[in-house]
């Protein structure tokens, strides 16, 4: 057995237990020497391939037609998926990326495992791409031999093995594989590293590669601890809603680990992470700042805010105000909110809720400024006042449905019920739930 073959059952043998393996398929040398391997190991787990069609190069559909009789020669199942990026060359290699692995996804099971082709010479590109971009230890740990992936797991049982074993593996068995052209094009960052820096720098120093995979293994175990210290720390933060923290807790920290663990509160939203000086603004803010100012700090569709003691993760969906007003004509039948803010039910409830009428009209709206409503024991109160009395954070004051009933504000939902319009108890009320 070769020393590839070798290395590629070790690095599977810890998940012998998986039903299915799917192998990300492109054509070229390096992911059909891989699923080549794993048909001739004769693993337990169902083999197949995934081959997904960027529509990107003339010959895309060449690729996909032989990925699919190679499957056919290997008595494999490929799975073709076509996707469709838009004509925007902007951060192409990115966007094709993405949309790759959302293909994966929808295949990806609790029993499944998704291997894909990378190498060593892979890895060595992908830690200098990200020494150049600036990053942390989450970036120079660049790709793992393993980790979670949609209910499943994503595996690299390549990653040790140089591009040259693969060549030769693939030569030795007489394999064919599709040539990329646009692989020789050194305008695109990652070809030009590979074919103009890579090769200098080997010659410089041959056993670069390995050198640099001891870096990325380094890094990776120093982000492993960063999140385990993180967790530690969001421990003390964390709130029954996974988009806000609490900032008491957080300003006590050293400034360094306030920024490790908003990296990692970001992280666990799933929010592309802020840039250093962004961060360092929003921290300087929130321990400057004064009780009664709210620091913002944006970016992409994201922002992140502090109201009173507590930092919220916001998206520009969050802040949007809506102007609809709904007639609420059948008060036995949920009405459907806008801008996704969920919808309104009701129940039937002695001693509780709205008093209505059949001939009273029902309105559903949002607040624009100078509502007045009558709370019980507290007469004529601006709507104003009293969401601040209630510590409403100041962009969710106009997400809050306002019932009208005749033009007249009855309720608002979730907060107050006008002493006019309160059941009494001896009477079946109109109870509103807010399903958002």
């Amino acid at each position: 057995m070769s020393a590839i073959v070798t290395q590629v059952e070790q690095q599977i043998k810890p998940y012998y237990q998986a039903k299915q393996i799917l192998v990300g398929l492109s054509g070229g040398l390096d992911s059909v020497v891989l699923l080549h391997i794993l048909q001739k190991l004769k693993l337990p787990a169902k083999l197949a391939a995934i081959h997904v069609n960027h529509h990107l190069h003339p010959d895309a559909d060449k690729w996909a037609y032989f990925c699919e009789t190679f499957c056919q020669g290997l008595q494999l199942v490929c799975h073709q998926k076509d996707i469709v990026l838009g004509a925007s060359l902007h951060n192409l290699e990115a966007r094709a990326r993405e949309k790759r692995y959302q293909c994966f996804r929808q295949f990806i099971d609790e029993n499944t495992l998704l291997m894909t082709a990378h190498h060593r010479d892979d890895q060595l590109e992908t830690v200098l791409l990200q020494l150049f971009r600036g990053a942390g230890a989450a970036g120079l740990a660049a790709m793992p031999m393993a980790k979670s992936f949609a209910e499943g797991m994503h595996l690299r049982p390549l990653l040790n093995c140089s591009r040259a074993q693969i060549k030769a593996y693939a030569q030795t068995h007489g394999l064919r594989w599709m040539e990329d052209s646009s692989n020789l094009q050194t305008e695109f960052t990652r070809n030009f590293l590979r074919h103009e820096i890579i090769p200098q720098l080997t010659q410089r120093w041959p056993g670069i590669a390995n050198t640099v995979g001891r870096v990325a293994r380094h890094q990776a175990q120093m982000q492993s601890l960063l999140t385990q210290l993180a967790q530690i720390d969001y421990a003390q933060v964390k709130t029954q809603a996974k988009n806000k923290i609490n900032l008491i807790p957080l300003l006590t920290l050293d400034p360094l680990r306030q920024k490790n663990l908003l990296r990692y509160f970001l992280q666990i939203n799933n929010v592309t992470l802020l840039n250093e000086k962004k961060l360092e603004t929003l921290l300087m803010q929130l321990n400057q700042a004064k009780a009664d100012k709210n620091p913002v700090v944006s970016w992409q569709s994201y922002s992140l805010r502090r109201y009173e003691k507590t930092l919220f993760l916001l998206t520009k969906a969050d802040l949007i105000q809506p102007t609809q007003s709904l007639d609420w004509q059948d008060l036995t039948k949920a009405l459907i909110l806008p801008n996704d803010l969920g919808h309104l039910m009701t129940t039937r409830q002695a001693g509780q809720g709205l008093k209505l009428t059949a001939k009273q009209k029902v309105k559903v709206a949002f607040r624009r400024g100078g509502e007045i409503i009558a709370i019980n024991n507290r007469g004529r109160r601006p709507l104003k006042k009293l969401l601040q009395e209630w510590h409403v954070p100041t962009w969710q004051r106009g997400r809050i449905p306002l019932i009208f009933i005749d033009d007249e504000l009855a309720q608002v939902v979730g907060h107050a019920i006008a002493k006019k319009f309160l059941t009494k108890s001896d009477e079946a009320g109109w109870v509103v739930d807010w399903n958002n």
